[in-house]
């Protein structure tokens, strides 16, 4: 059965707790007793933050609008992509490589890739999956960049910092 954590930590960031409350309740009209609020859980600039067990599936800035879409979804086995984050179980890099495979290969099964391994060169990432449907092993490449635009990290922050992102190479 899942269980759907919303981060509502208002002592961390107060962003958490604007947004994450009413994500709490409109979660909680789907899943009665599966949803619980949470303390800090990461990632405060994406708020509201969930985590969706048994899976370790982090999704972030998921609007009212979209509960009933993204948990319809993952019942069925699916990922929401569009507010996708990633699994906490991976790193930052294999998070973002596996985002890339998913929207490149249009596959939304939660089971559809496995993660094998990756390796980091000079800021250069490669991360390799296998296809659950084909064993076919995917290499997705990936470097690290600061974005052009820059962002609040919190409610609370006064100044802006850059975004720092991974961006796609190549997939083969």
């Amino acid at each position: 059965q899942a269980l759907y954590l919303v981060c509502v930590n208002a002592r961390r960031d107060r962003c958490c707790a604007r947004y994450g409350l009413p994500l709490y309740r409109q979660l909680a009209r789907y899943t009665e007793q599966q949803v619980w609020q949470c303390s800090h859980i990461g990632g405060h600039r994406f708020a509201p933050t969930t985590l969706f067990f048994p899976h370790g599936i982090c999704y972030g800035r998921i609007h009212e609008s979209e509960v009933d879409e993204l948990v319809n979804m993952y019942t069925r086995g699916q990922l929401y992509l569009e507010r996708l984050r990633g699994r906490v179980c991976y790193d930052s890099a294999a998070q973002a490589a596996e985002y890339y495979l998913r929207i490149k290969a249009g596959k939304r099964n939660l089971d559809a890739f496995t993660l094998l391994d990756q390796t980091v060169t000079h800021q250069h990432w490669q991360v390799r999956f296998q296809s659950t449907d084909d064993s076919h092993i995917y290499t997705v490449s990936l470097t690290q960049a600061a974005a052009e635009t820059s962002i609040h990290n919190s409610c609370n922050a006064e100044e802006t910092t850059p975004v720092v992102r991974y961006e796609l190479l190549n997939i083969q």
